[in-house]
């Protein structure tokens, strides 16, 4: 299944989370910055991996994105690992996504639908609202082309599907002002 970007404003009802089931009440934790890390797993291959990490007493939390440029083009991958208090770890993979719909660059830019931020996410920490079950880098204040001041963050969360189902659609969501950009991850039941 192939992810699709959808556009919205603020206030729409979709949600996000590249697939996250947190169920516990926890705040307070430890906000380290992410990580990037280039590497040549093949001469003719370059991988950035940005890693994320939050910890807590109810919830920690280990977010890992990946772009692979090599001969076949370039992919992004991604994994969530959330491991509750008295719980069980939950892994979450996210299928292989074309650059063109989700990419790590070499300076940290996370680029959604191919419109680039301009910011090193790796530079920031994870925040982790357990009880609204979201993810969040940002959000940052940043520069729009016009020259004006702009707040942007990126959200992960798994809200109900839509079809009244039971199961959960992850959502990537980037926050720029009252503009949404949306990435949907993928269902799961």
């Amino acid at each position: 299944m192939r992810a699709r970007r959808t556009h919205t404003k603020v206030g729409g009802r979709r949600g996000l989370v590249v697939l996250v089931a947190l169920g516990v009440v926890g705040c307070g934790g430890s906000k380290d910055a992410g990580k990037l890390t280039l590497s040549h797993p093949a001469p003719d291959t370059v991988e950035l991996r940005g890693d994320w990490k939050y910890d807590s007493v109810e919830v920690d939390v280990k977010l890992t994105l990946i772009s692979r440029t090599g001969p076949d083009g370039c992919t992004s991958v991604g994994t969530l690992s959330v491991d509750q208090a008295l719980s069980s770890t939950m892994r979450y993979d996210l299928a292989p996504t074309d650059c063109s719909e989700l990419e790590l660059t070499d300076d940290g830019d996370i680029v959604l639908d191919g419109d680039p931020t301009g910011h090193d996410w790796t530079s920031e920490s994870l925040s982790v609202d357990t009880g609204k079950k979201v993810i969040t880098l940002g959000p940052v204040k940043l520069t729009d082309g016009g020259g004006n001041a702009v707040s942007y963050s990126f959200t992960l969360s798994s809200p109900a599907c839509a079809d009244g189902s039971g199961c959960s659609c992850g959502l990537l969501r980037r926050i720029a002002g009252s503009a949404n950009t949306e990435l949907p991850l993928g269902r799961r039941c």
